[in-house]
């Protein structure tokens, strides 16, 4: 009979924890999320401005640590929401330009224009994600998941696998950080830091102008934006269009 009471109270008690409400944390996450990524949206110039980016182009001149290059470079990226990219760079004796719509793409190299290979492919649906203006925009995307892993980091995920942490500047607002985990050259995954700083206002919306990236703690490079421009007309068929 003992045993049989026992097991009888061992089952209510399973039971009745199945019946209890489930902790809040998570709820609270995401909750707490979606603040801080709104707050990111009113300190960029507000969520509805950062909607009314329809195309972006910005260009960079970029420095490569001894480590990885010891070279400069020049860079155009363009980008027509919501998910249409290219990027045309200088480097020091030859010129490369890569497009992909995330789905899709090619690359333009001395060897000649070829259909993108799928570790490039990869690595342009990350930076596809990774668009300032949409990024900050995920909480009005039912394919995302924003939430708060901390006081002032959000973690933003999607429904096929790709996912980003932002760390924001707890005095601003403004994104200070990001962290993600790319492919590297070699095959094995790294882990890599964006630090984006000198925020300016570029027709109503606060643009980086300063960049460094780091890859499992390593100083890669150093970008400076020489210009952005907003909605100046770009549209899919230019970005896709072959030399």
């Amino acid at each position: 009979m003992q045993i049989y009471l026992f097991f009888v109270l061992v089952t209510g008690l399973l039971l009745a924890q199945d019946r209890a409400p489930k902790p809040l944390v998570e709820k609270d996450q995401l909750k707490q999320g979606r603040e801080l990524l709104q707050r990111a949206q009113r300190a960029m110039g507000g969520a509805e401005k950062l909607a009314a980016v329809k195309g972006a182009m910005h260009k960079t001149e970029i420095a490569f640590e001894p480590a990885a290059g010891g070279f400069k470079m020049k860079q155009t990226s363009l980008f027509v929401a919501p998910d249409r990219i290219r990027y045309e760079q200088e480097y020091p004796s030859e010129k490369a330009i890569f497009y992909s719509d995330g789905k899709a793409g090619w690359m333009s190299t001395p060897q000649g224009v070829q259909p993108m290979p799928a570790d490039v492919l990869r690595a342009a649906k990350g930076v596809i994600f990774r668009q300032t203006a949409t990024l900050l925009l995920s909480d009005r995307d039912a394919s995302r998941l924003v939430k708060a892993i901390g006081d002032n980091v959000v973690e933003i995920s999607t429904t096929d696998g790709l996912s980003v942490r932002l760390e924001f500047d707890p005095a601003t607002g403004l994104l200070a950080r990001q962290l993600y985990t790319e492919t590297s050259a070699n095959g094995s995954p790294s882990e890599r830091v964006e630090e984006l700083s000198d925020w300016r206002d570029v027709g109503g919306v606060k643009m980086y102008f300063k960049g460094v990236l780091r890859e499992n703690g390593a100083k890669m490079l150093e970008l400076i934006v020489s210009e952005w421009k907003i909605n100046s007309g770009l549209t899919a068929e230019q970005l896709s269009r072959k030399p």
